[in-house]
Formats: structure tokens, C-alpha cells, sequence
């Protein structure tokens, strides 16, 4: 009976029920698999985008999504280095002199005495004493009304009024105050904000007298840009900076005491072009192709080599050809990194010690190798252009690029701070104030006061030389090289 009816094509209703009830679970079967499988690729990718680092070995801490967290102290020794603060039973140095003091003023005796209210007399010895105490004057800034009688010309007939020296016409801040907020704002790094209400003055105004200001400094970061030019040694960097919502670089140019920023939406080498055109001396960056018009010699970062290296190591850790070559040529990059600071002062100890050190990595670089990461890297050191050996000049060419990569730290902690410039102007005024102010700051001096009497001459005479009053005098060390740019490696490296 059930066989004839299921040939007949008629069925129950619990088993109709059960067909649906199957058939519903088919479809949340494979639906939660599909699920399943999109929230495994979104856990792959979370996974890795924690454990990636988006500059690879270069990529700061701030960067990393993922720090690793400090091993525990392996001994006891290990584990006080790690405690803060001097060392138990040190004696200490004391007190740092002030120096000469700039007023003294006379503390009248008490009248009694405060323990007992007994009369004070003068004690057989000399009771004068003395105390250097460190003072501050106040921060805010004032108004002061100058008075002026205007006078008539009986020739002419022209008004003549008198000339308010420290002040620039049409302008309400003095040049104290605009050097001195100028300083706070684009060389220590103190939001705009907090400038203005710590002196006490208006925001706007304030912002307004700095583009006034960067239009009369422009010419001077334009003259620095032209010594850069024509130096026979420079370095330059860029890290990113937004202009007005848009994402842009800050780039720097140093040669010697001279620093050069230059804030623009784009990564293009004609920025660059802009600032050292037709440089033809050794120029020391990166490996960023935006350098490539350099008409003169490029001098690559071993720094950056090195963090390679070791990338080498950690992309392959199954392999011991690679551990192997990282563990050779990474100690022999450090030395070299290290050879300016043990023998700046003395040249001739120097290129013992390059010879040396260039003899080993040479022989490192040229060895046979299997892994494509291995041979990558070493064909950077094999380039016929020489790029990576320009050290062996001397310790006038630096094997790293740290100096530019500490001059554009501070647009990169700015730019963290304020999130970039609101306005093309604004970025154009940040790149000029930061180059004087950075300069300045190289050269030893007081950047406020420098800024402060340079504007005080201009305001007094609208044709003064700003360059010769911001840096007349100051010593800007801009590099001379003992020869020329490594065009072939010396016998004693190679030898052959």
C-alpha cells in the first residue's frame, strides 16, 4: 500500500513536513558556513594587519599596531639596570652653577626671634648670606601706549611722525611678541591655542602676523635653499603632513646649520627639483626614487640596509642562509655607522678603520647565495654607482641618514598635534618659519631674540638684507669634503 502510493506520487502530510523541515536546514547549513568562512578571512586579516609592519623594519613604534612586550629580566643584574632613577650609593654632583646673577636683592632680618619671640642681635660672625635662586619674568604679554607728537614739514608741508622702533607698521604685536610666539608655535611645538592664551593675546591676529612675517622670511629660506644647492654635501627626508584634508609630505633639506622645509601636497620629485635642483655634490637619503634627478653623487642610508637585513632574517626564519648572512653584515653596518663618532677628530684613524670595515663587508656582500632575499640585498651594495660606499670619503659623509630624520621629527609630532595645515598658505608659512627657527637653533643661538632684532631692523628699514640679519655672523658649518665622490672602490677592499 505505501509503495502504491508514493508511485502514485502521493505522499503524507508528516512526511511532506519533513522533506520542508530538511530542506530549511540544508539552507541554514550552508548559510552559516558562508558566514563562517567570511569571518575567518576577517580574523586572517585583523591578525595580520596587527602583526605587519606597514614600513616594514623603519616603522616607528608609534606605528605598530602590536608591540611586543619587554622579556622578564634574565638575572639580578639585568633587572636593577632596569630600575629607574642613580644607582645605590651614589654620591651625586650636586647642584649646577647659575652662573653670574642679573639683580640682587636685599632681604630685610626678622624682627624677633620666631621660636621663642626673643630680640635678634647682630652674631660675632658675618651673618650675610647669600642664595642664587632661578626667577622667571610673566609670560603675559601687555599693552603699552606710545605717545608721539606728529610734525609738519614747512617745505614740503608733509605730516612727519616719529618711527616706534620694535613694532612694524600697521601691526598691534611687537616684534617680541610675534618672535616669541613664532618660537613657541613652530620650533618648541606648542599648539597656536595654548600660545595665544598663555601671552594672553588673540588667536586670529596672531595667525595673521605670522603670514605677514613668513612673506618678509620667505626670501631667506629661498637664499638657504640656493647655499644647499651649491654645497658638496647634503641630506634630505620626508614624512607625511595634511594640507587642508588633504594627505601631503613635509620635506627637509639640510646642508651644514642650514634647514630647509618645505611643506607641499605631493611626494613628486619635482618638489625636491624645487629645492636642490641641479645639486651636484653627495647627497645622503634614502632609497626613495624620488632622488634619482640628482645630477651629483647619491649616498644610500646603511641604516635602512640594516633594518633590510635583518627583515631578511625574520621573513625567513626557516632559513640558516639567511639567518647566517643577517648575523654577518648586520654587526659589520653598526661598526660602520659608528666609525664618525669614535674617529671624527682624527681623519687619518678613520680611513684605517673604513678600509677595514669596508674590506669585510665587501667580502660579505660578494659571497655566493642561494635565496633571492640574500641576493636582493646584496645587489644594492654591488650597484656600480657605488651608492652605499660613499662613507669611505671621510667623517664629513655620514654612513646614516639620522641627522635629517631628527630634523623631521618635529613635523612628524606636529603633525600628530595639530592633524597639518588648514590652508596651502598655512603649510607654505609653517615651512618658512621652521626653516629660520631650526637654523637658528643649529647655529647656537637664541632663535626668539635672533628673530626678535632681525625684525626690529626691518621694521626700521624695509631694504635690510633679512638673511645677513637673521645669520650674519653665525658660523652655518656648511660641509667641505677632503675629495671627491667615491667613483671606485680602493684596492685594499676589493683586492684586485
Amino acid at each position: 500500500m505505501p509503495n502504491e502510493r508514493r508511485s502514485q506520487g502521493c505522499y503524507c502530510q508528516k512526511y511532506v513536513d519533513s522533506i520542508s523541515r530538511i530542506a530549511r536546514l540544508e539552507e541554514d547549513v550552508a548559510r552559516l558556513k558562508r558566514e563562517n568562512a567570511g569571518l575567518r578571512e576577517q580574523l586572517g586579516k585583523a591578525r595580520r594587519t596587527a602583526l605587519e609592519k606597514p614600513f616594514g623594519e623603519s616603522t616607528s613604534s608609534a606605528s605598530r599596531l602590536v608591540k611586543p612586550s619587554t622579556p622578564e629580566p634574565v638575572d639580578e643584574a639585568e633587572r636593577m639596570r632596569r630600575v629607574g632613577g642613580a644607582r645605590h650609593g651614589h654620591e651625586g654632583h650636586g647642584w649646577k652653577k647659575l652662573g653670574e646673577p642679573k639683580e640682587c636683592v636685599d632681604v630685610p632680618a626678622p624682627g624677633s626671634c620666631p621660636h621663642c619671640g626673643g630680640e635678634l642681635v647682630d652674631p660675632p660672625f658675618d651673618g650675610d648670606e647669600t642664595r642664587d635662586v632661578v626667577v622667571s619674568y610673566p609670560v603675559k604679554a601687555y599693552v603699552r601706549r606710545y605717545r608721539a607728537r606728529a610734525m609738519y614739514c614747512r617745505r614740503c608741508g608733509r605730516p612727519v611722525r616719529t618711527k616706534i622702533g620694535g613694532v612694524m607698521d600697521g601691526c598691534r604685536y611687537a616684534n617680541s611678541v610675534i618672535a616669541r610666539a613664532a618660537t613657541d608655535f613652530y620650533l618648541n611645538g606648542i599648539p597656536s591655542g595654548v600660545v595665544s592664551r598663555g601671552l594672553g593675546v588673540n588667536k586670529g591676529t596672531l595667525l595673521g602676523a605670522f603670514a605677514r612675517v613668513s612673506r618678509i622670511l620667505e626670501p631667506v629660506r629661498d637664499r638657504a635653499s640656493e647655499i644647499i644647492r651649491s654645497s658638496a654635501f647634503a641630506q634630505g627626508d620626508e614624512s607625511r603632513w595634511r594640507i587642508d584634508g588633504r594627505n601631503g609630505y613635509a620635506w627637509v633639506f639640510i646642508a651644514g646649520n642650514l634647514v630647509v622645509y618645505v611643506c607641499a601636497d605631493s611626494r613628486r620629485s619635482a618638489v625636491a627639483k624645487g629645492v636642490i635642483g641641479d645639486f651636484r655634490g653627495i647627497f645622503a637619503s634614502d632609497r626613495y626614487s624620488g632622488y634619482e634627478f640628482v645630477a651629483g653623487q647619491r649616498s644610500f642610508c646603511l641604516e635602512h640596509l640594516k633594518r633590510d637585513a635583518i627583515k631578511v632574517r625574520e621573513d625567513n626564519p626557516e632559513s640558516r642562509e639567511c639567518a647566517a648572512y643577517a648575523d654577518a653584515i648586520v654587526p659589520v653596518l653598526a661598526e660602520i655607522m659608528k666609525l664618525r663618532a669614535v674617529f671624527g677628530e682624527d681623519p687619518k684613524a678613520y680611513r684605517r678603520a673604513a678600509l677595514d670595515a669596508g674590506r669585510r663587508l665587501y667580502e660579505i656582500v660578494h659571497r655566493e647565495s642561494k635565496h633571492p632575499d640574500i641576493q636582493k640585498h646584496q645587489d644594492v651594495f654591488r650597484d656600480a654607482r657605488l651608492r652605499t660606499w660613499q662613507w669611505l670619503i671621510g667623517p664629513e659623509v655620514p654612513a646614516d641618514n639620522n641627522r635629517s630624520e631628527r630634523e623631521v621629527r618635529p613635523i612628524a609630532i606636529a603633525r600628530k598635534v595639530s592633524h597639518g595645515s588648514q590652508s596651502d598658505a598655512g603649510a607654505d608659512e609653517r615651512g618658512v618659519f621652521m626653516s629660520v627657527l631650526h637654523t637658528l637653533k643649529a647655529c647656537g643661538v637664541n632663535p626668539a631674540e635672533r628673530l626678535e632684532h632681525a625684525l626690529d631692523r626691518y621694521a626700521a628699514d624695509k631694504q635690510t638684507d633679512m638673511f645677513d640679519a637673521l645669520f650674519g655672523g653665525l658660523d652655518l658649518n656648511l660641509p667641505v669634503l677632503p675629495r671627491g665622490a667615491i667613483r671606485k672602490l680602493p684596492k685594499a677592499i676589493t683586492g684586485k
